[in-house]
């Protein structure tokens, strides 16, 4: 950590420069990473008694956490200015005026000196005072100065213990607030009563616990019209209140909703009262990534950069299974065999939690890194019970299974006639579609490798970190159908792959939580929108979704089979493709997530939502928020390419059409 003296920092703060450094006694952390016309401010977050007068008191360290602030300090630092108190309340109260800094007796009921207040200890208790609150003027007279206007958010937490049942979370000050300042105030209540934490109820209002009548607000508000300070008491829902012991999930919870909220409403004091005329989200919180952020990245993507599990999954024999099979007249349940695992999947689930996530301050960036690392880990899972029963446990865990709409719409699919036209389409040799394939990498803007492969379950799939396309050998293809597996295969899984390399976080090639529902939405979507969705197409689609519902009904491969062969109709080659899809490892309930991807994207285009963002690399829909304002604070960049298809869409078939707005989204 840099330090300053109190001068060196009044210096950098004069000229506009950017730093995060400790004054030399260690009594405030002072970081600015933007100049915004906003800051937060902890007064009691920090909890530091210097050695030399530990001695003086009564109340000793432990006992002085429950009147303190624990915590706060992270609180303010998601702004991207903040000043935090590294002192504790015990020391000098920073929210009293110079003259009541120091505590007489006792406070709270429980006495504090063991005898008088040591002069030393005064005197530089009062200068740390003065120190804090005159640093404090340089900035908000910069911000002034700068922008017209500066607004504090003054964090603080408070013990429900002492309270009535029902106090609110979130407790706002408005004493010393005039009418147009308890406007804003009232803004940010309505913000804050609109996070969601787990487990928690959650309001938010005036003057219910505390009445904010501390000095900070009283010298800021009184101050001039120029500055406005809120203070914001918070339930200690997220700590034990004696002992200020986080609640780790509950805490991840609160800072996602506070920095949403402390952005939101440092927008709205910025529109309406100061001169900043750029009103981008991302210029009113912290831009750019810190280094913790990059070398987790980093390491991560080098411990799991390699993990496929769809190659682990597929069967290394499944000519010869499907051969036995139906030799036996379609009795014997298929044995697949997989491929020697080249990893250890629990050395990797070890290593995963040892990412030190908890050094990442943003708490969004934090939020997806430990989701990230929670997926690959139940994906390691699966690995170390391929070919059980338990891989099954694990994929319904992971990817989860239809559930009623899911399977009406699956068979609204299927109740509909054939498309006349599709029973006449040519089809092409496999050197003709590769052709296809290669031809279409100029549209698309980068090139990529095309090859035969006999053990796919599959007519196509996208090896992404290869940027090759494998092409099932012995499949047949239709003209129609290359072009629907070109803006599958390619203008989706390898398009978002080649965007993925053009981002910052090596994560966004490696692939957010269920990602799986999200790439193959886009596909089938980009299928459709360049006209090569067919009824056939999304019957297919329909079927995966019933065989999975089959098989999570208890049904076997053999059960499977004959449903899709005797009830649905489907040929005997076809019926063993898809049911070896469906119990590939044990069990693998994935493919029920192209028609619910399609359906989840059908409903944001419906609503006019823009999702183009989502093709910055392996995204999930869970996570556009989030991505958009990544985007807005240029931590990640725009996607280069984008599919032709979702910019000029195709008017498409009639027929596909009426399906597609059958389809229920809602």
């Amino acid at each position: 950590m840099l330090e300053l003296t109190f001068e060196q920092m009044q210096e950098k703060i004069r000229r506009g420069q950017t730093f995060t450094a400790c004054t030399p006694d260690g009594s405030l952390l002072l970081e600015i990473q933007d100049y915004l016309p906003y800051l937060m401010v902890a007064l009691h977050g920090g909890h530091a008694v210097p050695p030399e007068f530990e001695k003086a008191y009564a109340l000793k360290g432990e006992q002085r956490v429950t009147e303190e602030d624990p915590h706060t300090d992270q609180l303010a630092r998601l702004a991207p200015i903040s000043l935090v108190a590294q002192d504790s309340r015990y020391f000098y109260d920073l929210n009293r005026p110079l003259d009541q800094a120091l505590y007489p007796r006792d406070a709270w009921g429980l006495a504090i000196w063991q005898g008088g207040i040591p002069k030393d200890l005064k005197k530089e208790a009062l200068r740390r005072h003065q120190q804090f609150h005159d640093l404090l003027k340089c900035l908000a007279a910069k911000l002034v100065s700068t922008y017209e206007s500066v607004l504090i958010l003054d964090i603080h937490s408070y013990n429900s213990s002492r309270q009535a049942v029902g106090a609110p979370l979130f407790n706002l000050g408005s004493h010393f607030l005039n009418k147009d300042k308890k406007k804003l105030a009232e803004f940010l209540r309505r913000e804050l009563s609109k996070i969601q934490m787990p487990n928690l109820p959650v309001t938010a209002e005036f003057d219910v616990v505390f009445q904010g009548k501390g000095y900070l607000s009283q010298w800021a508000n009184s101050e001039s019209e120029q500055i406005t300070c809120i203070p914001i008491e918070i339930k200690k829902v997220f700590c034990d209140e004696e002992k200020g012991e986080l609640f780790p999930l509950a805490f991840e919870e609160l800072k996602k909703g506070m920095a949403d909220v402390f952005s939101k409403t440092a927008l709205q004091f910025s529109k309406k009262t100061t001169n900043l005329k750029l009103y981008k989200k991302r210029l009113l919180v912290s831009k750019g990534l810190d280094e913790e952020v990059l070398k987790l990245d980093q390491a991560f993507f080098k411990m799991v950069n390699n993990f496929d599990l769809l190659s682990h999954v597929n069967p290394i024999n499944l000519e010869s299974a499907k051969k036995k099979f139906l030799k036996s007249r379609n009795k014997s349940i298929p044995v697949f065999r997989y491929r020697q695992l080249r990893l250890d999947p629990f050395l990797l689930k070890r290593k995963l939690f040892e990412l030190p996530i908890e050094k990442i301050r943003d708490p969004h960036l934090q939020g997806i890194y430990r989701d990230s690392i929670l997926a690959f880990s139940q994906k390691a899972d699966m690995l170390i019970h391929l070919g059980s029963r338990e891989f099954y446990y694990q994929s319904l865990a992971y990817f989860g299974e239809p559930d009623a709409m899911d399977i009406a719409n699956a068979q609204f699919l299927l109740h509909c006639p054939e498309h006349p036209k599709e029973g006449t389409k040519a089809f092409v040799s496999p050197e003709e579609a590769k052709k296809m394939f290669q031809a279409a990498s100029a549209d698309l803007g980068f090139s990529f490798k095309v090859e035969e492969n006999r053990n796919l379950v599959s007519d196509a799939l996208a090896i992404n970190q290869k940027l090759l396309i494998q092409l099932r050998k012995g499949a047949q293809f239709s003209t129609q159908k290359i072009q629907a597996l070109i803006h599958h295969e390619a203008g989706v899984h390898l398009l978002t792959t080649k965007n993925a390399r053009d981002q910052p976080l090596k994560l966004m090639s490696l692939g957010l939580p269920q990602n799986t529902r999200t790439q193959e939405g886009l596909a089938i979507l980009n299928e459709y929108l360049s006209g090569n969705l067919t009824v056939v197409r999304l019957k297919e689609l329909a079927l995966r979704v019933m065989a999975v519902s089959q098989m999570a009904k208890g049904a076997d491969f053999i059960e499977v089979f004959h449903f899709l062969n005797e009830t649905q109709g489907l040929e005997e080659n076809k019926a063993f493709t898809l049911s070896s899809r469906i119990f590939r490892g044990g069990g693998f309930t994935k493919d029920f997530l192209y028609l619910n991807g399609l359906i989840s994207l059908l409903k944001l285009r419906q609503e006019e939502t823009n999702i183009n963002s989502l093709f910055i690399g392996k995204t999930s829909l869970e996570y556009l928020p989030v991505i958009e304002q990544l985007i807005e604070r240029r931590i990640l960049v725009p996607p280069k390419h984008l599919p032709q298809p979702f910019l000029h869409p195709s008017e498409g078939d009639q027929i596909i059409n009426f399906l597609i707005q059958g389809i229920k989204c809602a």
